[in-house]
C-alpha cells in the first residue's frame, strides 16, 4: 500500500481550511495517525477495526470524518461508525430511566447501559464479513425531543458499500474497562457492572487511538460549543445550562476510567495516545512511524 502521505496531508489542508489551525492539526495529529493506520493495514488481511476513544467535544468526530474522506480519496475503503448511533430508542431509554429511576447516570442517554449492544455487534460483524454488498448503518438524531434524542427510522439509515478496508469506531467510552474490587457507591457500581456488557465490542476492535483531555473539565466547554453549533445549523437542542448539567454528569466516569488510559504509553503496537489541550491540539509526544 504505497500512498504518498504528503499528498494526503495537502489534500486534508486544502479540503478542510475552514477548521482553525488545520495545518498544525494535520502535522501534529492527523498525519501521525494516518502513518500508523497505513502501517496497521499492512499487517491484516481482514477489515481493520480501530477504536477512537475521546471525550465529548474533543474532536474525534471531526478526526474520523477527515480521515474517512481523505483515505477514501486515496483508495482506502474507509467507513466511520459512532457509539452514539447505537443509543437505544427514546422509548427504550425512558424504560431504562424508569428501571433505574433513582440513578442519575441513567436518566438520559450516554452512560453504559444506554446503548444497543447487539445492534453494534451485528453491524461490526456485517462490515467485516459481507462481500460486494451494502450495509445499512443506524443513525441517531440528538436534536429530537428538545435535545433528548432518538434513533431515526431505519428507512433513513445510511448505506455503505462492502468490502471495507478500515472501520473507524468512535465513542467517548470505548476502551473503558470495568473496575474490579472498587467501592463506587450504589449508582456508579451499577454503571461499572453495565460496562462489562461492552466487552463484546472491545473483542472486535483490533487497535485503539486515544484522545485524552489534559484536564477533564475541558469537556464541559467543548460540549457546549458543539451544542451551540448544532443549534446554529437550525436544529433544536439543549440550553447552555442544560448542556452544562448534562455533561457534568459524565465527569465521575472520566475520573474513574481515564486514569488507566492516561497511564498507557503514548505509543504502542496496539494503540496511539495523544493528550489534548483546551485548543484541541495535542501536547507534543513522540510516536514511531
Amino acid at each position: 500500500m504505497n500512498i504518498n502521505t504528503k499528498k494526503i496531508s495537502h489534500h486534508i489542508i486544502q479540503s478542510n481550511n475552514e477548521y482553525p489551525n488545520i495545518s498544525e492539526r494535520v502535522n501534529k495529529l492527523y498525519l501521525p495517525i494516518i502513518k500508523r493506520l497505513l502501517k496497521w493495514l499492512k499487517t491484516t488481511k481482514k477489515p481493520l477495526i480501530v477504536g477512537v476513544n475521546g471525550s465529548q467535544g474533543i474532536g474525534k468526530s471531526t478526526l474520523t470524518k477527515v480521515l474517512t474522506n481523505s483515505l477514501n480519496e486515496f483508495g482506502i475503503r474507509t467507513v466511520t461508525i459512532s457509539i452514539d448511533d447505537f443509543y437505544h430508542t427514546r422509548k427504550k431509554q425512558i424504560s431504562i430511566a424508569n428501571k433505574y429511576k433513582n440513578n442519575p447516570y441513567l436518566k438520559d442517554r450516554g452512560y453504559p447501559g444506554t446503548h444497543d449492544i447487539a445492534l453494534g455487534e451485528s453491524l461490526l460483524n456485517a462490515l467485516m464479513h459481507q462481500k460486494k454488498s451494502k450495509v445499512r448503518i443506524p443513525l441517531y438524531d440528538k436534536s429530537k425531543y428538545q435535545g433528548k434524542g432518538d434513533r431515526v427510522l431505519d428507512t433513513e439509515w445510511k448505506e455503505t458499500k462492502t468490502p471495507i478496508d478500515l472501520i473507524l469506531f468512535e465513542g467517548w467510552m470505548l476502551g473503558f474497562e470495568s473496575l474490579a474490587n472498587k467501592k463506587l457507591g450504589k449508582h456508579l457500581n451499577t454503571i461499572n457492572k453495565l460496562l462489562k456488557d461492552y466487552q463484546s465490542w472491545h473483542d472486535l476492535i483490533d487497535k485503539f487511538i486515544y484522545l485524552v483531555p489534559s484536564k477533564n473539565n475541558h469537556v464541559i466547554n467543548w460540549r457546549v460549543e458543539a451544542e451551540e453549533k448544532m443549534k446554529a445549523s437550525g436544529k433544536t437542542g439543549m440550553s447552555t445550562e442544560e448542556i452544562k448539567k448534562y455533561i457534568s454528569n459524565f465527569l465521575p466516569a472520566y475520573d474513574l476510567y481515564l486514569p488507566k488510559i492516561k497511564n498507557l504509553k503514548p505509543d504502542h503496537d496496539r494503540h496511539m495516545k495523544f493528550i489534548i489541550k483546551k485548543d484541541r491540539l495535542p501536547i507534543e509526544t513522540t510516536h514511531k512511524k
